[in-house]
């Protein structure tokens, strides 16, 4: 096409003394330099299009890290807190030999709960019976001040942790194995 064109040029500058052919010869260039700018300006575009996602792909790489590794650290809190309550509960079991150290070391749990629970039994009576007798209720108006949902709530707590302590101390397994991190 080009040849094409410098001949069309060249006889073109003969028969009109040479500013049409020339014109006509520089059309070529003209366009590969017109066709080039717009080619270069795509490429540039598309350049940075890729160096915008290359960026969002590397922020979203750098994001999960930091997820990666912060959730690596909550297991690693967690069962450094189990390893603590597991040593506790082991500390708590230990035999001095002093029978009176020894009675009192075990029996601060129990007091404390028996305790717990005859407060909270006398003030759930107390209201039960103040509601009952001064404010004339109806057994059936007085019964939830006497037991609710949180009071189920409360009682299960409460057998669920001396259970599941009797549970843990029964299990020679779980107190010699030390929890160990997956990641270590």
């Amino acid at each position: 096409m080009d040849g094409l064109l410098d001949i069309i040029g060249i006889g073109a500058s003969a028969a009109t003394g040479g500013l049409f052919g020339a014109v006509v010869r520089l059309l070529p260039d003209l366009g590969k330099g017109i066709v080039g700018f717009f080619q270069a300006r795509a490429d540039r575009a598309h350049e940075l299009a890729m160096r915008k996602l290359d960026i969002e792909a590397a922020r979203e790489g750098h994001e999960q890290r930091i997820r990666e590794a912060d959730t690596a650290g909550n297991w690693e809190v967690a069962g450094k807190t189990l390893d603590a309550y597991r040593e506790a509960l082991g500390a708590q079991g230990q035999i001095t030999g002093v029978r009176f150290i020894d009675a009192l070391n075990q029996s601060v749990r129990p007091v404390v709960t028996y305790y717990f629970l005859a407060l909270y039994g006398l003030t759930k009576f107390v209201g039960f019976g103040y509601a009952w007798l001064v404010e004339k209720a109806t057994i059936k108006a007085a019964w939830p001040i006497l037991w609710s949902p949180a009071d189920s709530t409360m009682l299960f707590a409460i057998l669920g942790f001396w259970f599941v302590d009797r549970q843990l101390g029964k299990s020679q397994a779980t107190r010699l194995q030390p929890w160990t991190s997956s990641r270590s």
